[in-house]
Parts: structure tokens; sequence; C-alpha cells
């Protein structure tokens, strides 16, 4: 609470008593009424306009967006009756295959299905995906969405007050869970494999699988390197495998001076098949190695 005011006073707004009606639910999704405050910072205030476009703002604080011990969460900015709409889930649709290539930084943990559909709401307007949810029964999830739709409201009996985080039930299967809860953010599984086990006369490490949740501060390349220790300074090389369209992969991984192989050097021509794997011209995988 103490923080929600002190942010209020330092952009010249005060926190209300009893949050707003918007008058219906169709301005809630109007994008110009929504803004951040201060922008571009951690902990923000999430304005909501009232006013009409292009004339004077009328600004209420109806959300703060606050460090938490899960990352950052969105917290109620006034008190709420039971069934008062907060704001809607607002972002870009994607298709299961598009969800299945997100990580941290481009909407894994921001992507819910609301209505059938996935929405990521990384770049949301309303500060929606910064709701956290009900973890383990230590508080019991507060707003949900209104008969599927992407309204959220406050489901509370009784109501909630200016200060408690907004939880929304997000559905996650139990291995996700899992995989929360482990804090577990990259693995790297890898073989090292001696002269004439298919790494050249030297022999080398084979990267099997190579993935990680964050792709800044340096953890797969750490993770990388790790591999690498198995082997002496300036003997062996490093092979792994990336499909050809995976155009971002490929960038990084040429970033690391890796570089494009053949997977077997066999009696076919260059991206034919041949005793033992694919060239790198037509197969749907492909190798890339580094020699140190």
């Amino acid at each position: 609470m103490e923080r929600m005011e002190e942010m209020a006073r330092a952009a010249g707004l005060r926190l209300e008593g009893e949050m707003r009606e918007v008058g219906g639910v169709g301005r809630l999704r109007e994008g110009w009424r929504w803004s951040f405050t201060p922008a571009g910072e951690r902990e923000q205030l999430v304005l909501f306009n009232h006013g009409v476009e292009g004339g004077p703002a009328d600004q209420e604080v109806r959300a703060a967006i606050l460090e938490s011990e899960y990352g950052r969460g969105l917290y109620y900015a006034s008190d709420a009756s039971r069934g008062r709409e907060i704001g809607y889930y607002d972002g870009e649709e994607v298709t299961h295959q598009e969800y299945c290539k997100l990580d941290e930084y481009t909407g894994l943990r921001h992507t819910l299905e609301i209505d059938g559909k996935l929405v990521n709401g990384l770049h949301g307007v309303t500060g929606l995906q910064y709701a956290n949810t009900s973890r383990k029964g230590v508080e019991a999830n507060n707003a949900g969405f209104c008969d599927g739709s992407a309204i959220v409201r406050v489901s509370a009996a009784g109501g909630v007050v200016k200060g408690q985080p907004v939880l929304i039930p997000y559905r996650w299967k139990a291995a996700a869970w899992e995989e929360i809860e482990s804090r577990v953010v990259g693995v790297c599984a890898y073989e090292e494999r001696g002269p004439g086990q298919g790494l050249g006369e030297e022999g080398g490490t084979y990267v099997v699988e190579w993935a990680s949740a964050l792709r800044r501060g340096g953890l797969g390349t750490q993770m990388l390197r790790e591999a690498r220790k198995g082997w002496a300074k300036g003997r062996g090389r490093v092979e792994l495998q990336v499909h050809v369209d995976n155009k971002r992969a490929i960038k990084y991984y040429t970033g690391l001076r890796m570089r494009k192989c053949r997977w077997w050097e066999g009696t076919g021509g260059e991206g034919e098949e041949g005793e033992g794997g694919y060239a790198w011209g037509k197969a749907c995988t492909s190798q890339m190695t580094s020699t140190r």
C-alpha cells in the first residue's frame, strides 16, 4: 500500500477508495484508455481514462505492477466488490505451434487460453499479464474470466481490498507447475565420443539436447562451455543439430563461431541421402560444429 501511494503522489495522482464503474465492458477494450506510469519502469501504476477520446483526461489508478516473490505482480489499487470488472486480458492471438516456440522473454508465462484461443499478453495494455495465480493454496484466486471471455472480474465473495494481489486461475497442467516450481531454466544433455565415433579423428562432444528458457544472461552459452570441458583445450570438436528453418537459433550458433558441416561424408553428393544421415543442403535437420 505504501509503495502504491508513493508512486501515485509522484505522478500527481491519488488512490481511490472504490474501483469505479466503467460504463460497459466495451470501454475496457478501448486500448487508448489504458496507460502505464512511470513508462518503462519495472514498478508501474495502471491507469484507466474515463474521459472522452481527445478530451480532458479523467484517469483512475486501476491497479499497480509491483515486485513480488514471483517476479512482477498486479495489485488492486482500490477496494472492489464481487463482480466488478477489473479490465480485459489484451494480447496477440498465437497458434499452438507459435506457443511452443515461446520462452520467458517472448511470452511463455504470459500466454493464456481464453475462449479456446491462446492469447499472448506480454505487451498487453491493461497490466493483467502481470496478474499471478494462487500457489499451493496460500491465497485463493480472487479474480476470473467472465464466461470464458477476456474480461476479468473480481470473483472473491465479499470483494477485495486495495493492496491485495490480483490472482487469476491459470489452469496450468501439473507438468507445467512442476517445471515452474523446480526453478530449472535450462538443460544440456551431451555425449563425449572418442576418435572414430562420428566426430572426426580426435572425437569430441555431441550435444543431444540444449534448451534454455532464458535467452539473456549467457545461460545457454555457459551450458555449452560446461559440455566442452570434457576435452582438452585445442582437441576435438562440439556438434549439434538444428532445424534449417530455425533462423534465430542458427544466428545464435554462428555468433558462437560454430559453422555448418556435413553430418556424414558419404558417397552421395551434396544434399543427397548418405549411409549415416543427411547433408546440410536438403535435410530437415542439419548439424553445426565448433572446433577449439
